[in-house]
């Protein structure tokens, strides 16, 4: 009774002989009743939790891509929004340079808190989530 605890997560790995999800502290498979021995039981466990990093690195390195592509969506929509504003594609009616960087400069200036947040503050973010995240595997 010494290994039951509602506290600890179990360790699991993959049993060698069905290949399915165990708990190895039960030293006998339940899916195909097989004896594990100590040796056994560590191996699995170390190579699940292996398994699992990489895993969860590969899934932290595309939510990062993804973020990142999703930012420069997101700026590239704001650049096509301003461009429609200041009307830059009718030669006619477009607007001197310094009227265009006093539009930015007021857009930047009277939203600075959502600027700020987005550039700034977001990455700064996930970069800490992840180093938490791994630091949490690593344990």
């Amino acid at each position: 009774m010494g290994n039951l605890s509602i506290l600890k997560r179990p360790e699991l790995g993959r049993c060698p002989r069905c290949r399915r999800l165990i708990d190895v502290s039960a030293r006998e498979c339940p899916h195909c009743s097989s004896f594990l021995t100590t040796n056994e039981c560590r191996d699995a466990a170390r190579l699940e939790k292996e398994t699992n990093r990489r895993k969860s690195r590969i899934n932290n390195r595309n939510a990062l891509l993804y973020g990142l592509v999703s930012l420069l969506a997101a700026i590239l929509v704001a650049v096509l929004g301003l461009g429609v504003h200041l009307k830059l594609w009718n030669a006619n009616q477009r607007e001197n340079v310094a009227d265009i960087a006093a539009h930015l400069w007021t857009f930047i200036h009277t939203n600075l808190v959502p600027v700020v947040a987005t550039f700034v503050l977001l990455p700064i973010l996930v970069v800490l989530l992840m180093r938490w995240q791994r630091r949490s595997d690593d344990e």
